[in-house]
């Protein structure tokens, strides 16, 4: 899955990289450097966002829990836009 930053400057891999929430920021490391991906006017709102992030591999575990096959290219086609507000 690919992550598009709120100032749409950057895009990244969701995989493989790591990316936080800090108070009112969610962050990603990126090569040798920290990423503003986000910023919100809230803590409640950057969780939401940081919760949202994530859903699609909420599929995944459906699909895992339920002992089916994952269909192929799921989350690879998958684009996530972090919110403005």
């Amino acid at each position: 899955m690919r992550i598009i930053s709120q100032n749409k400057n950057h895009s990244i891999s969701f995989d493989n990289t790591y990316i936080w929430k800090q108070t009112t920021h969610i962050y990603a490391f990126v090569g040798k450097r920290d990423v503003v991906l986000g910023h919100y006017e809230s803590e409640e709102r950057a969780q939401e966002v940081f919760d949202e992030m994530h859903s699609p591999y909420q599929v995944v575990g459906e699909y895992l829990s339920r002992g089916r096959q994952m269909p192929n290219g799921l989350l690879e086609s998958v684009c996530y836009f972090m919110p403005d507000k």
